[in-house]
């Protein structure tokens, strides 16, 4: 698709604007510490799915509303000229990424921790200890530090994001084709509880998530 006069493709700014929306799966990754992870997951992630996209669509029009074309293309921080108390933007943008990063960081090393005790490759045996009464993923926590650092170093969120979303990507067809699969096996033991589940449905995420990924840049998805 071909950019506009003065401004990116829109894969491009798809491939940006992913990674805002991707903290859908914090439930997910924290599943061990849930109740009743069967029932808060499901409704807890399409809750969020539900207030994050009217909070975006109300920001992207009023955004057009009230700024010229020019300055948003050329302003980063436009909502905070705008706004009318400044401050305040900067401390939700703050607020915001602590949070991201905070759920990441509490995640990630939980994951990891649970593939290396599945014993997926003897490489992750050393991450499968935990720490404490809890169990806590201390080593996992340490590597997951490092590679976050080494994308922190490179210093240009616009050059990694779409980094992070063919990651993304790639998790989400992986999770898709894992549906698939036991949907249209029939295994005894894969009894979703959301009633428009169907390994249809899980078939077509997985082509679309391979699909937009050949999309945004065929060579890293290949």
């Amino acid at each position: 698709m071909p950019a506009p006069a003065g401004g990116a493709s829109p894969l491009i700014m798809f491939a940006l604007f992913f990674p805002a929306v991707t903290g859908i799966m914090a439930g997910a990754n924290m599943s061990g510490d849930l109740k009743d992870p069967a029932r808060s997951i499901p409704a807890g992630t399409l809750a969020a799915i539900a207030v994050t996209a009217v909070i975006y669509l109300v920001m992207a029009v009023l955004l057009a509303a009230g700024a010229p074309r020019e300055e948003l293309l050329n302003q980063p921080m436009i909502v905070k000229d705008m706004a009318s108390v400044p401050v305040l933007i900067t401390v939700g943008v703050f607020a915001a990424t602590l949070s991201s990063a905070l759920g990441s960081m509490m995640g990630a090393p939980r994951i990891l921790q649970a593939f290396a005790r599945d014993n997926i490759s003897r490489h992750m045996r050393p991450f499968a200890k935990g720490s404490g009464a809890g169990g806590e993923p201390r080593r996992a926590t340490i590597l997951t530090f490092f590679i976050a650092e080494g994308g922190i170093m490179l210093g240009d969120l616009n050059a990694i994001a779409p980094i992070i979303t063919m990651f993304f990507m790639i998790t989400y067809g992986t999770l898709n084709l894992a549906c698939f699969y036991e949907g249209i096996t029939r295994n005894p033991s894969y009894r979703p509880r959301f009633r428009f589940s169907h390994w249809s449905l899980s078939l077509a995420g997985a082509i679309g998530c391979a699909v937009v990924m050949l999309l945004i840049n065929p060579l890293w998805a290949v």
